[in-house]
């Protein structure tokens, strides 16, 4: 906008001298001089502009009613030019100073150096207004980059919460499994042992009735304790945590179940996605692996994939896939093996399965 209004206004400075009188040259170097202008900002090309300018300038020489557009002409050519060599550009003017009125070469001589400063004014004007797009969409960007990384950093910490709480009602129900459990046990067995020696059937039955009273507290515990351990195994977590420890290649984890899967289903899908990525180790020479754990109304989806060797893997890893292929079928679920185009593992378990 403002190269074209510096543009308009040395043309109409411009026109003051060239049409007096009007007549058919005053008309063509009038048009030769806007359209030369025009086409240098139009194509935006250095070799163009100063091929085009070098043309005008010979025309000045020529006939000096060019001499009154140069201002127009050159304003394109200051671009290109060193400082030191914009005087050159009105070296026209003087070869008709004494044949035309000098006013008017005067005249073009002061528009000529009212366009560079045009021109260097525009320029700077351009360059503050990119620096500053520059610096507004390199904040944006870098704005955006700490949301993520807070966002990364936020997921990570609940990720740890997550994990250590669940780490720790693990421990408490293996410590209660460990002592209070195993100290009921021996206590069961104790009270047993005073029943089978006691003759007198009054104490008989006291005893009777702390026995009773320890087993429905051993039952007790015992349930407290599976429940413990059950609420401990998050398989998110466990994907997530396994996930992070594949350094081979990269991999892509997708993760969408939202139903609780009983710690039987848990186990065996952790073992499996092991055992898998350990093959993509061992045997794939792959760059590229997926994980994807995906619920479906009425069955879950594991595929395990990577882009290498797919044939190789087949045919090596016997013990492995034998594994994997009893473990889905203890859950009543199938799976599919493909060795083309890399290593693919598609495994479906039907909802509420339960090992056999």
């Amino acid at each position: 906008m403002n190269l074209l209004l510096d543009k308009l206004v040395l043309l109409l400075c411009c026109l003051i001298p060239a049409l007096q009188p009007v007549n058919m040259l005053s008309v063509v170097t009038m048009l030769t001089g806007l359209t030369l202008s025009a086409l240098s900002s139009y194509l935006s090309s250095r070799t163009f502009t100063l091929v085009g300018g070098g043309a005008y300038l010979f025309l000045c020489l020529v006939r000096p009613e060019f001499c009154y557009f140069l201002p127009l002409v050159v304003y394109d050519m200051f671009s290109y030019l060193k400082l030191w060599q914009t005087p050159l550009l009105i070296v026209p003017l003087f070869f008709h100073f004494a044949a035309v009125e000098w006013t008017d070469m005067v005249i073009a001589a002061a528009l000529t150096v009212i366009s560079l400063l045009l021109q260097r004014r525009t320029t700077l004007l351009q360059k503050t207004r990119r620096d500053f797009y520059q610096l507004r969409d390199s904040s944006r960007e870098l704005s955006l980059r700490m949301e993520s990384k807070n966002r990364e950093l936020m997921d990570k910490q609940d990720y740890e919460v997550r994990l250590a709480t669940l780490n720790e009602r693990n421990r408490i129900a293996r410590e209660i499994h460990d002592n209070v459990g195993h100290m009921l046990s021996r206590s069961l067995l104790q009270v047993g042992a005073l029943m089978a020696v006691e003759s007198d059937q009054h104490k008989k039955e006291g005893l009777s009735s702390v026995r009773d009273t320890l087993s429905a507290a051993m039952d007790s515990i015992r349930n407290s304790v599976h429940d413990l351990h059950d609420e401990s195994l998050d398989l998110h977590l466990q994907l997530t945590a396994i996930t992070r420890e594949f350094r081979f290649c990269p991999l892509r984890f997708d993760y969408d179940v939202t139903t609780p899967l009983d710690a039987g289903m848990i186990y065996a899908v952790v073992a499996i996605v092991r055992e898998a990525l350990s093959n993509i180790i061992r045997h794939s020479g792959a760059t590229q692996a997926e994980l994807l754990f995906r619920e479906h109304p009425a069955f879950f989806q594991l595929i395990v994939k990577d882009n290498g060797r797919g044939s190789a893997a087949l045919s090596s890893g016997g013990i492995g896939l034998h594994s994997m292929k009893e473990r889905v079928d203890a859950l009543h679920g199938h799976l599919s093996i493909k060795g083309s185009h890399g290593f693919q593992l598609f495994i479906t378990l039907p909802k509420g399965g339960e090992p056999t």
